[in-house]
């Protein structure tokens, strides 16, 4: 037979709500009791809450010592950032172990007295763990090894455990556009609550300086100071033992000074050089002249008086004479001075000759022209020897400063070299010992738990539970009870169909295999009409959707 299908509509399913009345309300009354159950048994939770405030410090705005050489570039990051990382070390599995570690395991673990059902949940790792502890003991005889590495894994099991609990019972938050960190400790005591989150904050503080500081950095900048001091020491001493074997204090100041000295000598020698040649010049314009004079001259006549007149003139004459000889030798022949020269020689020589000599004695006595150029030859004489002395000195000089500045400029390149490492390693020295500094004010800064981290609140002791909200859970149970009704009306329809499609099919099955006789099958039974009910049944199993 074909059954028309189509969607139930309200009253169907309101009808087969009725028709199943009693597993509903049985099922409802469950649900709801369960609710009632976990709300009841669920215990107390109690929290504290306490409260850190990152300021700007040395771990926001400073390099760490060991990547603060050579060059380096500005990374500018934002307090959200460094806020989040704070959030996620104190949340760390580190941080928590060590919490852990300053609580002690067995305070974590330990059972609540006043324990209940879920209490008695809650304890069975604890069962566990003191079973495991008997079990221990009973095999006192046993090997040491085998007990030693049995209580080990037992360790290991509680150490896990409490933190596995210490860290569902923390909580940190960062509001947003703040720098406060907000610690929470759940528990099951508001003194536990309080010991969990306080512990967690001393944990932090103290390890703060030391997660920001790089460890061994102390150490490596010590030797690192050490070697360099080394090195500079032995380069310092190089340098002197070259300088004593050259005989300067400096090389730059050396070299100015031989610089110095060989232009003082050069412009000596050509001073000296100039010299002798006028010197020389004169010696023999001197000699020639004194060749050309005679030893004795007339001084006085016999007869009358002498002419005094022509006399000196002759004196000046010979005087102009010299000097018109030295004007000639130092100046050209258009000089001004040459000319005069030669001009007064003229004068006089025409006085001179046109002068008479009356005298008719004359008395003869020394040339004292002769004698005063004598004189001055000799003196120039000894002027040149003089000068010859100081230029064979003088160029005595030059070729020491000249073989100097070759030894200097042979060596420059090595004491270049040297003053360079010098340099390099003065440069790193001073380098190492300011990291080296800064390594040891964040050492102090750590043992001194000095930090931009400070508790702005201690951990809180809030008397009052935070939770379990019991009323909110019986209200789900009572609406989860009623929007159970609908989905489990339609499964236990279809259970049923299902349940008497399968009986049926069973009947035909046995039908099939066990036949009526012959006489029964002449006369069959007239199939009895369905009643209402069945009808009714029929009729809504086909409309529901399979």
């Amino acid at each position: 037979m074909i059954v028309n299908r189509h969607e139930p509509s309200i009253f169907d399913l309101f009808t087969i709500v009725f028709r199943h009345r009693f597993k509903l309300l049985f099922f409802s009354c469950g649900i709801t009791a369960c609710g009632l159950f976990i709300a009841s048994i669920l215990p107390a939770k109690y929290g504290s809450e306490a409260k850190l405030l990152v300021l700007v410090g040395r771990e926001s705005v400073s390099l760490d010592p060991s990547v603060a050489h050579g060059e380096t570039i500005s990374i500018q990051t934002s307090r959200e950032i460094e806020m989040n990382t704070l959030r996620d070390i104190l949340t760390s599995r580190a941080t928590i172990s060590k919490a852990a570690e300053h609580l002690g395991t067995d305070y974590i673990l330990e059972p609540n007295p006043d324990s209940g059902v879920y209490d008695m949940l809650t304890q069975l790792p604890g069962t566990i763990k003191n079973s495991l502890k008997n079990a221990v003991k009973r095999n006192g005889n046993e090997d040491t090894g085998h007990r030693e590495e049995t209580y080990v894994d037992t360790q290991n099991f509680e150490n896990e455990l409490a933190i596995q609990t210490l860290m569902s019972s923390i909580h940190v938050s960062t509001p947003k556009k703040s720098t406060v960190l907000t610690v929470s400790a759940q528990a099951r005591t508001p003194e536990r609550a309080q010991r969990f989150a306080a512990a967690l904050v001393e944990v932090y503080t103290n390890q703060h300086m030391l997660i920001h500081s790089t460890s061994g950095s102390e150490t490596f900048f010590v030797d690192q100071k050490e070697k360099l001091e080394h090195q500079l020491k032995n380069k310092r001493v190089q340098l002197v033992s070259l300088r004593s074997s050259l005989g300067i204090g400096s090389s730059s100041a050396e070299l100015s000074r031989l610089e110095t000295e060989r232009s003082t000598l050069e412009t000596t020698k050509q001073t000296l050089v100039r010299e002798l040649a006028g010197t020389r010049a004169r010696c023999r314009t001197l000699k020639a002249t004194i060749a050309s004079m005679e030893d004795e001259v007339l001084t006085e006549r016999g007869e009358g008086l002498p002419n005094l007149a022509k006399d000196g003139m002759r004196q000046q004459l010979y005087q102009l004479e010299i000097a018109e000889q030295q004007a000639a030798e130092l100046y050209k022949e258009d000089h001004p001075d040459l000319k005069l020269i030669r001009a007064q020689v003229n004068a006089i020589r025409d006085r001179f000759q046109s002068e008479k000599d009356e005298r008719t004695e004359y008395r003869y006595g020394r040339n004292s022209s002769r004698d005063t150029l004598v004189l001055e030859l000799q003196q120039q004489q000894a002027f040149v020897a003089e000068r010859e002395t100081e230029l064979e000195i003088v160029q005595e000089q030059c070729a020491a400063v000249h073989s100097s500045l070759l030894v200097l400029a042979s060596k420059e390149p090595e004491l270049q070299q040297i003053s360079l490492d010098i340099d390099f390693l003065e440069r790193n020295y001073a380098a190492y010992c300011d990291s080296l500094e800064q390594a040891r004010i964040a050492r102090t800064l750590a043992q001194q738990r000095i930090s931009n981290v400070n508790i702005a609140q201690q951990a809180s002791y809030v008397s009052e539970p935070t939770g379990p909200r019991r009323a909110l859970i019986a209200i789900a149970g009572f609406f989860l009870a009623a929007i159970s009704i609908f989905p489990l009306a339609i499964t236990f329809e279809q259970l049923e169909q299902h349940l008497a499609t399968s009986r049926h099919s069973k009947q035909l099955r046995n039908k099939a295999h066990h036949p009526k006789p012959a006489l029964r099958q002449a006369h069959p039974e007239t199939p009895k009409a369905e009643t209402p009910k069945a009808e009714t049944r029929e009729s809504l199993l086909s409309k529901i959707p399979r």
